[in-house]
């Protein structure tokens, strides 16, 4: 059985879409976030909300279509994988992110 990292979101996007160019593969990719929600009764019955917020990026033809059609508070279905990278911030202490590479966008 082949393994799967699939990723299926439907929210609105919560921060403004930041673009950037790589000039060394001189293509486009995008950032933004997607909030969730959801709603269930706790151990005492009070209805308890909770919002989950993804990182979400996308690359080539796809992140050009996203920083022109959306914008922050637009309702999106959101396709794509989970993948961590690392990363050194300024003081040099290594981070980790999991963010959705997006391959797929429906604007609803």
């Amino acid at each position: 059985m082949r393994d799967v990292n699939k990723v299926t979101l439907i929210g609105r996007i919560s921060t403004d879409i930041s673009t950037a160019d790589l000039n060394e593969w001189k293509t486009k990719v995008v950032n933004f976030s997607v909030a969730t929600n959801r709603s269930f009764k706790n151990s005492k019955w009070e209805k308890v909300d909770e919002a989950e917020f993804t990182r979400c990026v996308a690359f080539w033809k796809l992140a050009e279509i996203i920083s022109t059609k959306l914008k922050k508070s637009s309702k999106v279905y959101v396709e794509g994988r989970l993948r961590t990278r690392s990363y050194e911030d300024k003081e040099g202490v290594k981070r980790y992110v999991t963010e959705v590479v997006v391959n797929d966008v429906t604007f609803c």
